[in-house]
Order: structure tokens, then sequence, then C-alpha cells
């Protein structure tokens, strides 16, 4: 019997995994348990814009994780539901404008200027350049030609997406890759770690992944915003730590020791007038960035120099404004808004009043976030784990909203257990020389180090 009925639910999951309508059937079966378990009577008195906020919350958080829709799409739904279910005309408080003006943030046009910039760079080859010249005077060893190769995927990734990091760095492998024999173990250090590397460098500014500019824009709603410089203050000292550890890991592991007799022959455009623009362009947002506390313009102004120069000059053409991840900023802002509806519906006040108490010890509270969020991050996107985590976090830490939202956006970038985890780890694994096993290994090196690390540096200079 018990065999006729596994035998049964296989049958069954084989017809839902072939039926053309599987997607719809799992977004109606999502969409009922999230409102099962944000109507059911067990909450008692919870006021009708909390339940609605909840079910809000729990469907995005589903829908995420599953993967049932597309991120961006999940976004937009939340900035929808939250106007439909909570503006006044639904019986909430809250004006319908509060759910929009999250995509007018000034994290969001932060986030365009550092979208943009990347984009100048990749189209005229600066990064390519750049990277070329850094890897060959590096190349002397295979020791420091892995470091180098971490570190300007580190560096990229501070300005630029991981996921446009880590495929610019997987391009320059060609030369550097050619020189070893077909089953040298020390090609998977040199694929292993541009992942890593991009990763992890997404820690050290505030432009280097979603989770920061969400982590900023909360900040920035209670009055402790964060500038650049003072972000790369509290990213940078856990990253290089993550990173020196992480590469001599891979340095010991896969014996990169020796002289490196490889000859690069990187093939690149020549410069003109666009690339030294992009160059100027760049070195002066980079520069305007990193003294605001001197200037006083905010970054999200700063921003602007790279958003208005480089359409002007013809180097950023309509084909390029189109081809940016637009779908980024949409999940950004969409995180952002639920965040908005979480905080103002009173939910997070409702859920921190349930979850069991951490003592009068707040910094034990953090720890349980921060590994949450590694975690959680390593079977969802980090921006949407950062997204679902922070509000509710940020009502449990009064008095110390700081500390925990940093220690919670850098936790986030540690996640990278799996191939799956992150995009660089997916372009990674798409070579061919790495197993699901090397990631693990080097992913629950860079969650505890790097968790650690960012817990020790935060308690140090916020606590």
């Amino acid at each position: 019997m018990q065999l006729s009925s596994r035998r049964h639910l296989k049958q069954l999951m084989g017809v839902y995994q072939k039926h053309p309508y599987r997607d719809t059937i799992k977004l109606f079966i999502i969409t009922g348990i999230s409102m099962l378990l944000a109507f059911y009577p067990i909450y008692g008195g919870m006021p009708i814009p909390e339940r609605r906020a909840l079910f809000i919350l729990i469907l995005a958080a589903s829908l995420w994780m599953t993967e049932a829709l597309p991120a961006f799409a999940v976004g937009f739904l939340v900035i929808g539901l939250s106007i439909f279910l909570l503006s006044p005309e639904k019986g909430g408080e809250i004006p319908w404008q509060t759910f929009t003006e999250t995509w007018s943030s000034p994290i969001i046009w932060l986030f365009l200027g550092g979208l943009v910039l990347a984009r100048a760079a990749e189209k005229t080859g600066v990064n390519k350049r750049v990277s070329s010249i850094l890897l060959t005077k590096l190349g002397s060893s295979h020791s420091m030609l892995l470091f180098g190769i971490m570190f300007l995927s580190f560096i990229f990734s501070n300005f630029m997406s991981n996921t446009a990091t880590a495929a610019m760095m997987l391009g320059l492998m060609g030369p550097v890759l050619a020189g070893f024999a077909k089953g040298d173990k020390r090609k998977k250090a040199y694929i292993m770690a541009v992942p890593l590397g991009a990763n992890i460098g997404g820690m050290g500014s505030i432009i280097g992944t979603p989770p920061n500019a969400v982590a900023a824009a909360l900040l920035d709603g209670r009055g402790e915003g964060v500038d650049f410089l003072t972000w790369m203050w509290y990213g940078m000292p856990p990253a290089l730590v993550c990173l020196f550890v992480l590469w001599f890991y891979l340095r010991t592991t896969y014996s990169c020791k020796g002289k490196n007799e490889t000859k690069f022959d990187f093939e690149l455009t020549p410069m003109n007038k666009d690339s030294v623009f992009v160059m100027v362009v760049f070195l002066l947002t980079i520069i305007l960035w990193c003294t605001g506390s001197l200037h006083g313009v905010p970054a999200s102004v700063v921003a602007f120099v790279p958003i208005v120069l480089l359409p002007i000059n013809g180097v950023i053409e309509a084909d390029d404004m189109r081809s940016l991840p637009w779908d980024v900023l949409i999940l950004l802002a969409g995180g952002l808004t639920l965040g908005v509806a979480v905080e103002k519906s009173g939910l997070a006040y409702t859920l921190v009043e349930a979850m069991p108490s951490a003592g009068e010890n707040m910094f034990i509270l953090v720890i349980m976030m921060a590994f949450m969020a590694c975690i959680v991050s390593n079977f969802m996107s980090n921006t949407a784990a950062a997204n679902i985590i922070m509000p509710i976090a940020a009502a449990m830490a009064v008095g110390y909203e700081k500390p925990m939202l940093v220690v919670i956006a850098l936790a986030s970038s540690t996640a990278m257990c799996m191939p799956v985890s992150t995009p660089p780890n997916a372009l990674a694994s798409s070579s061919g020389l790495l197993k699901a096993s090397d990631f693990l290994v080097t992913g629950i090196i860079a969650a505890i180090v790097g968790v650690i690390s960012s817990l020790v540096w935060i308690r140090f200079i916020l606590w």
C-alpha cells in the first residue's frame, strides 16, 4: 500500500512537471498558502492592515524563494499590492504615494550612477585595459597571479555589479589558463578566484551590492544616513580579511606556488578620446564619493556626474541605457516598498513582540540575524533576503539599527556555498572545471570568516 502511494505521488509529480501551466499552478498554490498563513485566526486581534502587510511579506518571500515569478516581477507585485491593500481607499492609513516614492529614493539614483559608470567602462574597454595591465605586472608567480585575479575581481565589484565583474574577469582567463595542462588543478584556483573576489568585493562599497543600498536607504529613513566613504570604513576591513583568508586557502589547497611561465596576450581596443573621458569621469566620481565629508555633496547627488556627463558626451547612447539591468533597480525599489509596508502598517513591531527575546544582550540578536541572513542568502537572492529580514531586524534593534543593518548587509555578501548561490558562482560553474563540492568548502570558509570578521569589526567601531 505504501509503495502504491509513493508510485502514485511520483506519477502526480511527473504530470505536474510536464503541465504547460505549472508556473501558474505554483503561483496559485503559493498565493493560497500565503493568504491562509496571513489571515489564520491564530493571530487574534491583529489589525487588518497588519494582516494585509503580513500577506504581502509571506507572498513576496515565497515567490522570491521558489522563483515562481522573476525577481523584478515580484518587486512590481509588492508595490502594486501595497497600494491596493494598504492605501486609505482600502481601509488603510498610508497614502499610496508612499509606496511609489521608493522608486525615486536617493539610493536608486546612486545605484543607477554605478550602473552607468560600469556600462561606460565596459563599452570603451577601460575595465579590460586596467585588468590586463595589472595581471601582466602580477603574473611573475602563480601565488601573486592568483591574488591579482582575486583582487581585481574584488576591486571592480565595488563599483560594478558582481555579475558583470565575473563575466569580464572570466573572459580574461583564456591567456591565464592556456599555459596549464588539461588536468592541472591550479586551473580550479584561478577560476574560483573570480567569483570569490567578486562576491566579497560587494561588501566594500555602498553600490557594491543591493543589500548595502537597502541598508543605507533604511538608515537614511531613520536619520542615520551613511555616505560612500563611511560605508567603505564599515565594509572594507572585514572584506579584506575574508579575501586574504580565501586567497591563502586557494593558494595552499591547489598548490599555486612557484614561478609563472605563462605569456599573456590580451586583445585590447586602442585608446581613444572616449576611453580617456570615461577614465576621467570614473576617477572624478570616485574621488567625489570618497571625499563627501569635505565638500558635503551627498553620494546620490555625485552619482549624477556620470549619469549626466557620459550621455552628453555620447559615450552612453540610447541602446546602452536600454541594456542596463533595470530589473535590479526594480527589485531594489520593490524591496524598499516592502520595508515601508511592514513598518508603516505596524507589522514589524507586532512581529518583534512575537519573537523570542535575546535578553538584554543586543549583540546576541545581531549575531543571530547575521547568520540567518547568510544562510537564507545561499538559497535565494541576497537582495530579496535583505529586503525581507532588514525591516524586521531594524524594528527589533531599537537604538542599534545601524550595527544591525550593516552587519546583515555584509553577511548577505558572504553567501556563496552553492553554484547557484550567486550569479558569479553560476558563471564560474559553467566553465566545467568546478564541482559543487568546490563551492561548498570555500563557501563555508567565506561564511564563517566573513560573518565573524564583520561582527567583530562592527562591534568594535559602532557599539
